[in-house]
């Protein structure tokens, strides 16, 4: 199973990339909007990803999550990030990363953050 990285930046080089931890887990790149053309023909524009912790061990830790995207005090930036591509290829992309939404794309259960979700928008591949 490859690993999940990222680095802050486009187009930042494999060496440069740090290992993300806690290791989230992701859903293939998808796109934003799928339209289905008359003889069946589909139409898709722009993509997204999404990377997914279920559990976060407290404040610190989540906030700890944020700042490896640059997201702890920022609501957006700029990053490079891995994920599998909508035909399951381990791609390497430009996105720009949001910051999670309260109640939304991360709740709170037994006092600690849960469903954590970081989504990547704006997918451009990083050609190699």
């Amino acid at each position: 199973m490859p690993e999940y990285t990222v680095g802050i930046g486009w187009d930042v080089d494999d060496g440069s990339m740090v290992v993300i931890t806690p290791q989230p887990f992701g859903d293939a790149a998808a796109p934003v909007v799928r339209n289905y053309g008359a003889g069946g023909a589909i139409h898709e524009r722009g993509l997204f990803l999404c990377y997914h912790w279920s559990h976060v061990d407290g404040e610190e830790e989540y906030l700890e999550i944020l700042a490896q995207f640059g997201l702890d005090d920022l609501d957006t930036n700029e990053v490079t990030v891995p994920g599998w591509s909508p035909r399951l290829v381990w791609t390497k992309y430009n996105a720009v990363a949001q910051y999670p939404e309260s109640g939304q794309d991360m709740k709170r259960n037994n006092f600690y953050p849960r469903d954590v979700a970081i989504y990547f928008v704006d997918l451009i591949e990083v050609e190699e």
